[in-house]
């Protein structure tokens, strides 16, 4: 969304998860509710300080509080509501892939970081494209997609014993091999 919001839609049809009433209220209700757009049915995926474990702000609070598992409780069918941010067990997410098939759990439970910047995972290890602060990116069907840390696969290209560029492309010779660039004081090929 323009805002950076995300919407969270049920996979039973078109509904998508709200907060009861478009309340601000602590212990305010999570709930599916037939998609209408409303600031309710929006949510902000925040980092914490651990590494791929996010939280779920709520629009309506402008992501001052998030989604909480109310009274830290582990028994099936438990309460999801808002409340304000802190980082607790029960306020803290980790999105996996939706690509496998239901039942088997991701290899080496990786969890998907690209997701909450709007990119699916990558299906499969395969040549990494580009790496920035975030991880390493691949295209895959024509679209962005960020590899899972479990991925260990290089970037795809090298010449003559130089990498590829992560950075850069500003071209400053170009030969046989392709496009050059300079990165960290050394050659590099532009992909």
């Amino acid at each position: 969304m323009n805002d950076g919001s995300v919407s969270l839609k049920s996979e039973l049809g078109n509904y998508m998860l709200e907060v009861d009433s478009g309340s601000s209220d602590s212990g305010a209700n999570i709930q599916i509710y037939e998609t209408n757009g409303s600031d309710a049915q929006k949510f902000i995926i925040g980092e914490t300080s651990q590494s791929d474990v996010y939280v779920i702000g709520t629009m309506v609070t402008n992501g001052y509080k998030v989604l909480d598992v109310e009274r830290e409780s582990t028994t099936d069918g438990s309460n999801v509501c808002q409340w304000e941010n802190g980082e607790r067990p029960n306020q803290t997410w980790v999105f996996e892939s939706t690509s496998a098939p239901r039942g088997q759990e991701q290899e080496n439970n990786d969890s998907c970081w690209s997701l909450p910047l709007g990119y699916a995972c990558c299906s499969s290890s395969i040549d990494v494209i580009f790496t920035d602060d975030d991880g390493q990116w691949a295209i895959e069907k024509d679209n962005w997609c960020g590899l899972q840390k479990n991925c260990n696969k290089q970037l795809s290209c090298t010449a003559q014993g130089y990498p590829c560029c992560k950075y850069s492309n500003i071209v400053y010779f170009e030969d046989s091999d392709g496009k050059w660039s300079v990165e960290n004081d050394e050659w590099c090929l532009i992909v």
